[in-house]
């Protein structure tokens, strides 16, 4: 009698089709979150670059009485012409960097990081501003017109 020793190998091409499918939804779903996540990174490394000069400005308030004014950015934020993130080797140019006393107030103002409007920032962030603003007290809170889901932990609550 004669035995079939013939056994199947491979795949057949309903299984790799069923798998191309899978691997479709897959990506449909793991490329919106790639974005954010690149989003996220590109206003977080601003935020915390921009942020991290509350201490200059601290230590000029106090040996001057007053808040700087925008002529001193330069002096207290070096790189402010550009958030450049090739400090952390990571991102093009994110935006600028601004001192903005308020009038009425000497030792009140805000460090306004104004993100670019170019095709080198994610579109979600793109355009976008964000301040921390210092009260006269010396009490500094964060603001932004950037969407919440988007901005470091840190900055998500306000005054």
């Amino acid at each position: 009698m004669y035995k079939n020793t013939a056994t199947q190998s491979g795949f057949t091409l309903i299984e790799l089709l069923i798998a191309m499918t899978i691997l479709g939804i897959l990506m449909t779903l793991a490329i919106p979150v790639y974005f954010d996540h690149q989003a996220k990174g590109q206003l977080s490394e601003a935020v915390t670059l921009g942020g991290a000069h509350r201490v200059n400005i601290e230590d000029y308030i106090l040996n001057n009485g007053v808040f700087p004014p925008d002529s001193e950015t330069q002096s207290l934020v070096p790189w402010s012409e550009e958030v450049d993130g090739e400090i952390i080797n990571r991102y093009p140019s994110i935006g600028t960097v601004k001192l903005v006393p308020e009038s009425s107030r000497p030792k009140a103002g805000s460090i306004d990081i104004q993100i670019a409007d170019s095709n080198q920032v994610s579109s979600q962030i793109r355009g976008g501003l964000v301040q921390f603003r210092r009260t006269e007290s010396g009490s500094w809170y964060c603001l932004s017109d950037i969407d919440a889901d988007f901005l470091p932990k840190g900055c998500r609550t306000t005054q």
